[in-house]
C-alpha cells in the first residue's frame, strides 16, 4: 500500500522462558523533529526456538499469517507477496559480513550471539571484559556461509561490560555486551 509499509502492525507469539507472549509492533513515520526511526520491527525473543504466530496486519486490511517462523532470522516482507526467508523457501544470500548485537542486552542467564558470513572459512568469536582480556572462547572452527548463532551461558560471569569479537578472514567486528545479576 505504501513503499515503507507505515501503518503496517506486526505481531509475534512466542513461547520466551516457558510461557506463550505476544509482542507487537507498528512501522511509524517521523515522530518528531528531524528524527525518522527505523522502518523495521524487531523483537526481543529470549531462548524462544521458533516464533510461533507471525501476524501481519497492511493498512489496507490485508492480513497475512505466518506460523514455525525460526528466530534469529531478517524477514524482508513485501504486502502480498511470501515473505524473503520464511520456511519453504530457501534462505537468501548473506550479502554480507556481520556481527549482531546480542539478544537480549543486558541479559542474566544468558544471550545470543549471531554473525553472518558470504564466505565459507575459520572464524573465532570471543569475549573480552572492559581491560581486554579475553574471558572465553564462544565459538572457533571452519564456518559454511551463512547466518550463524551462538548461546552465551552467563554461568561464572560477574555483572560488567563485556565485548565480543568476530575474527575471520574477512575482518574483525565487535560489539558490547552487559552482564547483570
Amino acid at each position: 500500500t505504501n513503499r515503507s509499509a507505515i501503518g503496517t502492525r506486526v505481531r509475534v507469539l512466542a513461547t520466551i522462558d516457558g510461557s506463550p507472549r505476544w509482542q507487537m509492533r507498528e512501522i511509524v513515520g517521523q515522530t518528531g523533529y528531524n528524527t525518522q526511526p527505523p522502518l523495521e520491527a524487531a523483537f526481543g525473543l529470549g531462548d524462544a526456538a521458533l516464533v510461533d504466530s507471525l501476524l501481519i496486519d497492511w493498512p489496507l486490511g490485508q492480513h497475512d499469517v505466518y506460523t514455525n517462523v525460526p528466530v534469529d532470522r531478517f524477514l524482508r516482507l513485501v504486502e502480498s507477496v511470501d515473505p524473503t526467508g520464511s520456511p519453504g523457501s530457501e534462505a537468501p544470500p548473506v550479502a554480507g559480513f556481520s556481527l549482531a548485537q546480542n539478544r537480549p542486552n543486558p541479559f542474566r542467564d544468558h544471550t545470543t550471539v549471531s554473525w553472518a558470513s558470504p564466505v565459507a572459512g575459520p572464524a573465532s568469536l570471543e569475549l573480552f571484559d572492559v581491560r581486554g582480556r579475553r574471558v572465553r572462547t564462544l565459538a572457533r572452527g571452519s564456518y559454511e556461509a551463512g547466518q550463524h548463532t551462538v548461546q552465551l551461558q552467563g554461568d561464572g560471569l560477574p555483572s560488567g561490560t563485556y565485548f565480543y569479537v568476530l575474527r575471520t578472514p574477512l575482518g574483525e567486528l565487535s560489539r558490547r555486551l552487559e552482564r547483570l545479576r
